[in-house]
């Protein structure tokens, strides 16, 4: 069964407000949100990587996963895979962790809201 899903921040004032998820599953189709159709503002669209945590949720492109202390790791698409885009306050230079055993992390948020903390 084929599995493309994406979701939509959408902001209120300026602010996170909610997600909107849509895409194929299976057999059916939802629509994304288009501008104007919207109580607020729309960003870009978040893929779903298609893989779930250590607790079954679902993980997309922009969620965070924080590991041993003030490492933040962030889910990124580059060339042509899925990464954890590292980045600590002590480190000058984030890089790429090319990870696959994405059902041992746990998603703690996401960079939306987080956004202000």
């Amino acid at each position: 069964m084929d599995i493309i899903k994406f979701r939509q921040p959408i902001y209120r004032d300026g602010k996170f407000d909610r997600f909107r998820h849509w895409g194929r599953i299976g057999v059916g189709f939802t629509m994304p949100i288009l501008p104007g159709n919207c109580d607020g503002e729309i960003k870009p669209d978040e893929q779903f990587i298609g893989r779930k945590d250590k607790n079954g949720k679902e993980i997309y492109k922009g969620d965070l996963i924080h590991v041993d202390g003030d490492r933040m790791l962030k889910v990124v698409w580059n060339v042509d895979s899925w990464v954890l885009l590292v980045q600590a306050p002590k480190e000058e230079t984030p890089y790429y962790w090319n990870f696959e055993n994405w059902d041992t992390l746990e998603v703690t948020g996401n960079i939306h809201e987080s956004e202000g903390k």
